[in-house]
Parts: structure tokens; sequence; C-alpha cells
């Protein structure tokens, strides 16, 4: 898995430079394009969010070089904590979990190899 640990890439020139590099297919939005420490140039992107139930959210997110290769794609699942027992799922909230699921590794699986 890659990290980004470097600062922003501030400067105009270095966003500027890689511009022309299309989001993956699929992703919904971008993170400005960062330095590592090692030199390589990369940014973070977010795919598609779904609503499982009213307290779970799955979405997916991933990390893409500068040569527009995905370096990095995982998939997130957010509980909000309120009330009693907020993270227990009924039958059917376990189904929409499972279904979201497995789209999720499906879109996660078009965006190529990590």
């Amino acid at each position: 898995m890659t990290t980004i640990t470097a600062h922003h890439a501030d400067d105009d020139a270095l966003q500027d430079r890689y511009e022309g590099v299309p989001l993956p297919a699929g992703a919904l939005s971008g993170t400005p394009w960062t330095e590592d420490r090692d030199g390589s140039i990369a940014r973070g992107f977010s795919g598609t969010s779904r609503v499982v139930t009213p307290t779970v959210r799955l979405w997916i997110a991933g990390d893409q070089a500068s040569d527009g290769r995905v370096v990095d794609r995982r998939a997130y699942i957010h509980i909000k904590s309120e009330g009693f027992d907020p993270d227990a799922l009924d039958v059917a909230g376990l189904r929409r979990l499972a279904a979201a699921c497995t789209a999720a590794a499906d879109e996660i699986d078009s965006l190529g190899t990590a």
C-alpha cells in the first residue's frame, strides 16, 4: 500500500504538470497531486459511496501515480454511533451491507491492479 506522507504541493507548477492525467475510471474526485519523500508524485481519489442503512455507509478510495496507474485501492465502512446499539444490523441491513460490499469489490476490481 502506498502512503502519501509528504507535503501537499502548493505550487501550481506541480498541479499544472499533471493536470492532463485523468482520474481512474469510476473515480468521482481526486486530491491535489503531492510529492512523496522519495520524489514520487501521486494523488488520492474517491469513488462511489453507498448508503447501506441510515447508520452504515461504505465507500471506496485509492491512490493514483502520476503516470495514471492505480497504486492502491480500498474500501471503508463507516458506522455512525447514535443511540443504543447503533451498529447492530437486522437481517435486511446485513443483506444490504453484503450487497454493497460485493458491489464495492467489483468496482475496486475495475480500477486496475494495485
